[in-house]
């Protein structure tokens, strides 16, 4: 009970003190060259750290932003293919069934459909190659560490191996995109429809064997990282 009243007792005094010092105008000593250097340093460190809380919040707002237009106008350019897709294909029935040999017609229908399943499928076998590239290099990596966890230098390995991922996201890029694209036999009339056919054909074929090519080169980046690794680990 005393404690409490004690206790009781200097805090009321302080806040009469405080009252007191505030009513008279009493005012605290003034501080020393030191306190002042103190202050002053504290001062600008805030200053700094809101300068800096400042500069970030503004650089997440304008990261923010420009991914917000970005989205806007991936969306747009999606929107934009789909509708092109869209007259396209409507062009292509219109021709289609204006086609008076009906095994001429059906003979078309089949390879406009075979050609969108050879894309489909081409691109499903390039992302299952890059799986297995991704699979290899997540066990380099733990073949570089310890290996760097014996002493060894790993920086050749880490390098090709971070070329090796640079690659693969460079082929899963393309092999989105190629995924995307959309082949529409173009007719121009019945007597041309070996050369429509051929035309798109080709087209299919060419793409395919762009994105096959970054395949490849992921496939050799990880070949020449797994060798840099070998080399590293007999040494």
């Amino acid at each position: 009970m005393i404690k409490k009243i004690v206790m009781g007792t200097a805090i009321s005094a302080t806040l009469v003190s405080g009252a007191f010092a505030q009513e008279y105008g009493t005012s605290p000593a003034p501080m020393g060259p030191r306190q002042e250097v103190r202050k002053e340093i504290q001062e600008a460190r805030e200053a700094r750290k809101e300068e800096n809380q400042a500069m970030r919040a503004a650089a997440q707002a304008g990261r923010k932003e420009a991914m917000e237009e970005r989205k806007e106008n991936m969306q747009a350019k999606r929107e934009e293919r789909k509708e092109g897709m869209q007259a396209r294909r409507d062009d292509f029935r219109a021709r289609m069934g204006a086609l008076k040999d009906e095994r001429k017609k059906a003979a078309v229908g089949r390879i406009d459909a075979s050609v969108a399943k050879v894309n489909v499928d081409a691109t499903a076998h390039f992302g299952e190659t890059l799986d297995k590239l991704t699979a290899a290099l997540a066990k380099m990596a733990t073949r570089s560490d310890a290996a760097k966890a014996a002493g060894k230098d790993v920086t050749a390995a880490q390098a090709a191996m971070a070329a090796a991922q640079a690659a693969i996201s460079s082929s899963r890029t393309a092999i989105a995109a190629q995924a995307a694209k959309t082949y529409v036999i173009a007719i121009t009339d019945e007597k041309n429809l070996k050369a429509d056919v051929t035309t798109t054909r080709e087209a299919l074929r060419t793409d395919l064997k762009a994105t096959q090519d970054t395949v490849k080169a992921a496939r050799d980046a990880a070949h020449k990282a797994g060798e840099a690794l070998e080399t590293i680990e007999k040494a």
